[in-house]
């Protein structure tokens, strides 16, 4: 019988301590204002037009909370118990109308282009791959295709038949 003892733990305590101290060196901030000034570096929003108009959402602090409700799984019911900002016919109304797959892909690739731009970015690489964990993957490029999947969304339509788009699931969370 092969045995194979456990690997000691070997990290050193200053290397312990260290993520407690760069924690806090960074600025406590909000998320939202977070994701604020995120669209105002980059117009992300502007990307979010009306189905049949084109326009851009009327106020994009709505807008933002449609998307941060998205991200966080969170039911736009529960969003609008949770901000003062809109109701839920306000939320309900943005998501329909403004929020749709193709406008996630340009959001994303507004945002990856913009990143690339960042003198740091070009650290790690050109952006056509992708390393996790040690293990290196293809990657699509500049954010052209990157934003037409996400992990919900691409479980869903492996189950289904028929595609779901974003705008679907925030319906479905209206229930």
């Amino acid at each position: 019988m092969l045995r194979i003892a456990p690997i000691e733990k070997s990290t050193p305590p200053e290397a312990e301590a260290l993520p407690a101290r760069l924690y806090a060196m960074l600025p406590r901030i909000r998320i939202t204002n977070l994701l604020s000034e995120v669209a105002h570096w980059t117009l992300f929003t502007d990307c979010f037009t009306h189905l049949r108009s084109g326009e851009t959402a009327a106020d994009p602090r709505i807008l933002m909370a449609d998307l941060l409700a998205d991200g966080l799984n969170l039911s736009l019911t529960r969003m609008a118990e949770a901000c003062t900002l809109a109701n839920l016919g306000q939320l309900a109304w943005v998501a329909d109308w403004h929020i749709r797959d193709e406008t996630y892909a340009l959001a994303l690739r507004r945002l990856v282009d913009h990143q690339q731009r960042e003198p740091l970015a070009a650290i790690f690489g050109s952006g056509f791959s992708s390393s996790s964990d040690g293990q290196f993957f293809r990657a699509g490029g500049f954010g052209r295709a990157a934003g037409r999947l996400n992990a919900i969304t691409a479980a869903i339509r492996e189950a289904s038949s028929t595609p779901i788009s974003p705008t679907a699931l925030h319906r479905s969370t209206l229930r």
